[in-house]
Parts: C-alpha cells; sequence; structure tokens
C-alpha cells in the first residue's frame, strides 16, 4: 500500500472562475484470473423479430420521456397522455444530486469548446453558473448528499475538481491530480467510493498511470499501477467494485478491483481486437478504446461489446467465477448494452461500422441467447423490467416492445423522437 500526504490546491489554478453568474430560474498487483474466452460458451442463434400490434402492447405502464425536436415530453402509459411539454435544454443531459436537491448542466460557450459553463440548478430553482476556462468532460455526483466532482479538459493537462456544497461553489483541486500541482499528472476515469467522501481516480498519461483512493478530508491511498491511463472507471451499482480497461500485448483487458479484498478479483480479454485476436494499433492521434460496459444490478457480472469488424460479439461474465457466455450478433458490434431493472435479461443495440444501421436485441444473461426485437437504438427499459421502448429506424418513431412475447406497437411516429426514461 502506497500513502501519500494528502493536501488541496484552494482552487483550480486559472481554470474556474470561482463564485456564481445567477441566472433565471429553471424549471428545469492481481488476484484471481479468468479468461472469458477460456470460459466462453457460444450462444444460441438470434432468433425471429417482433410482431407489430398496431397498439402498445398490453401491461405498459409509468410515465415515459421523451424528446421531440427541442422540446422534452412526458406521456402517462398505457393511455399515452401528455403529462407536459416543455423546451429542451441547451445543455448536455443533467444530472440530479442523491438527495434530489440539485442538479447539473453543462454546456460549451464557443467552438471547439475552449470555455464552458456549469449550470447548478438548486432547491430555489434558480440557476448559479460557473465559467469554466476549458472544456467540462465529465461530472459526477456524490451517492450521498451532494458533493459534485467534476474533470476539466481533454487528456494531458486534464483536472479533477469537487465542489463541496453547489450553494457555495468553492471549486477546489483534488490532491495530486492534474496541472495544479507539481506531478503534472493527467486525470483518466474517476468514480465515486460507496462513503461519499472519497474518490477512485486513474491519473498519469497513455504510456502508464496509477489508481488512486483519494480521501476528501485524509489522504492518497495507491491501489494499482495500469499499463496506460484508464479513461473510464465503471462503477457496480453499490460502489463496491469498479471496472476498467487497459491495453495490453494480448488486446483489450477488462479488469475488476473489489474495495473490500482491495485487490483486483477478475482479469480477462475483452476480445475487443476483431478475428485473430490481434492486438489494437493506435495510429498518432486515433482513437480507439474497447466496446459499451454494463454491470449486472447485483454487482456480479459484467456486459461488455467486442471489437469493430465481425464477429461481433458481446461476453457476459461472472467476476466471482469466471464463467462467461457469448452471444454473437449478424449485423454490428453492442453500441448499448442496458440491464433490466431484475437483471434477468439485457437489451442491446448493434451499430454497423458505419452507424448507418442500428438493430435491438434482448439476451438472456444465463444463456447467451438472444431474440431480435426491431430496428433501432436509444434504448430504455420500463421499471418493471418487461418492455422496452426503442427509436425506431426503419419504421420511424418510439416503439414500446414487450421483450418476452416480441410484441410492439407505436407510441410516437416521428422520425427524430427518442425515449429518454421510464418512470414508475
Amino acid at each position: 500500500m502506497r500513502v501519500q500526504p494528502f493536501f488541496i490546491v484552494p482552487a483550480v489554478l486559472g481554470v474556474v472562475t470561482v463564485g456564481y453568474i445567477v441566472a433565471s430560474p429553471s424549471g428545469d498487483s492481481v488476484g484471481q484470473e479468468a479468461t472469458p474466452e477460456a470460459a466462453a460458451t457460444v450462444a444460441p442463434a438470434v432468433t425471429a423479430s417482433a410482431t407489430l400490434t398496431g397498439a402498445l402492447p398490453d401491461g405498459a405502464s409509468g410515465v415515459l420521456t421523451y424528446r421531440h425536436l427541442g422540446e422534452v415530453v412526458r406521456v402517462q402509459l398505457p393511455g399515452a397522455v401528455e403529462l407536459s411539454r416543455a423546451p429542451a435544454s441547451a445543455a448536455t443531459p443533467g444530472q440530479t444530486s442523491a438527495d434530489g436537491l440539485w442538479r447539473a448542466d453543462s454546456h460549451c460557450v464557443d467552438e471547439p469548446c475552449t470555455a464552458s459553463e456549469l449550470l447548478l440548478t438548486g432547491p430555489d430553482s434558480v440557476v448559479r453558473v460557473i465559467r469554466v476556462e476549458r472544456w467540462v468532460d465529465r461530472l459526477e455526483w456524490s451517492p450521498t448528499g451532494h458533493k459534485l466532482a467534476v474533470r476539466v479538459g481533454r487528456d494531458a493537462g486534464s483536472e479533477l475538481v469537487v465542489i463541496d456544497d453547489p450553494a457555495v461553489a468553492e471549486p477546489r483541486g483534488v490532491a495530486g491530480m492534474g496541472t495544479g500541482n507539481p506531478y503534472r499528472r493527467s486525470v483518466g476515469g474517476f468514480t465515486w467510493a460507496a462513503d461519499g467522501r472519497s474518490l477512485y481516480v486513474a491519473s498519469g498519461d497513455y504510456s502508464g498511470g496509477m489508481i488512486d483512493r483519494i480521501g476528501l478530508d485524509g489522504g492518497v491511498q495507491g491501489l494499482h499501477k495500469t499499463a496506460g491511463l484508464p479513461p473510464y472507471l465503471y462503477p457496480s451499482p453499490a460502489r463496491d467494485r469498479f471496472a476498467y480497461t487497459a491495453q495490453h500485448p494480448l488486446g483489450w483487458q477488462i479488469y475488476v478491483y473489489d474495495a473490500a479484498a482491495n485487490d483486483i478479483i477478475f482479469s480477462g480479454n475483452m476480445g475487443s481486437d476483431g478475428p485473430g485476436g490481434q492486438p489494437v494499433t493506435i495510429a498518432p492521434g486515433e482513437q480507439k478504446g474497447p466496446m459499451y460496459i454494463a454491470w449486472s444490478p447485483d454487482g456480479t457480472k459484467l456486459a461488455f461489446g467486442g471489437g469493430f469488424a465481425p464477429p461481433y460479439v458481446m461476453t457476459t461474465i461472472d467476476v466471482e467465477s469466471g464463467a462467461a457466455v457469448k452471444t454473437e450478433f449478424p449485423h454490428g458490434y453492442p453500441g448499448e448494452i442496458k440491464w433490466n431493472a431484475g437483471g434477468s435479461m439485457v437489451a442491446v443495440s448493434t451499430y454497423d461500422p458505419g452507424r448507418t444501421r442500428h438493430e435491438t436485441y434482448a439476451v438472456d444473461p444465463a444463456t447467451g441467447a438472444a431474440r431480435h426485437l426491431l430496428s433501432g437504438c436509444t434504448i430504455v427499459w420500463s421499471p418493471d423490467g418487461r418492455f422496452l421502448a426503442v427509436h425506431g429506424e426503419t419504421e420511424p418513431g418510439i416503439a414500446i416492445v414487450d421483450v418476452t412475447s416480441g410484441a410492439y406497437g407505436h407510441l410516437t411516429r416521428e422520425l427524430w423522437d427518442t425515449p429518454a426514461a421510464w418512470e414508475p
């Protein structure tokens, strides 16, 4: 274990303009190791497509929110009764704090995004604006309360700042991260730990890096060295584990860190290198990476995509046993992977390499068996995990699909309508 002194940079030096501009109110070391390829079983062939009913399938209920041109529309199912319609924000999709009191959005104020605004909307509906003289790359609320972690800047020189209280807005640098410190370490992936008082942070450069656990009022605990700089850390629902990826001579590898064990409990090849398992080659200036990664609701399984070239595969692994199953898709790689609430089914939207064809499937994670549903993407599960809302492609509009029977009907028929959320 490597423990470093903890220090706080009082502010992000020259990056964040501290204080608010008040805007108008808004309503709005590797342990157990297993290789997926060694344990995998090839899934049965994809079964037949869904059947159009002309009406919404029986049993679909709740409040569905969707985007229609420049508006956000909310409807009550099953009757599709419109509840509200409001202009869509020009900002990036917002995130709400764990206590429900604050909302964070961000947007660029110029091109090519040399400056941004971070928009914080509080319980008083007043929008507080923090100007950032760089790109706001990612933001993530703490799992408790309303602390906010924000990565600013891209690639080399990116930094991580924390806003402890949006009502006060004193952004501060995180120990040892970014250009505001003597180590000049760029920030890659980051995510909050379950306690809400510390962060897991990958830092370094593309030749090598480190994942640390950083306390907001304590020390820096070095966890694991990495071959490169992981761009994302993928937390499990309980935040007691996270997955990350890294390049390797054998191709892209996936790793799972467990907080209780303080160790990597799983590692294996993702199979994201196309036929023959050849390593990923990255030319200067070229960006390549592994595919979509999604945790099961109970945090015991991971589903992730294979490569950009056929055969197009999704692998589902049990991180405890290393057991794996594979599903092969005929027309494209998994661009979206989403588990239903009970973890009994995985919805997948595949993208062809040209991003001109998208197909939606329901996959049994236990067997890998897949049912083709319809052509479309932007998939959203119903709260009960029985239905999918899908942005249709060959049949425009939003379709509601019963993933068990395959029956579907259309909620809308407009080309650009896309589902956003489905609540009880």
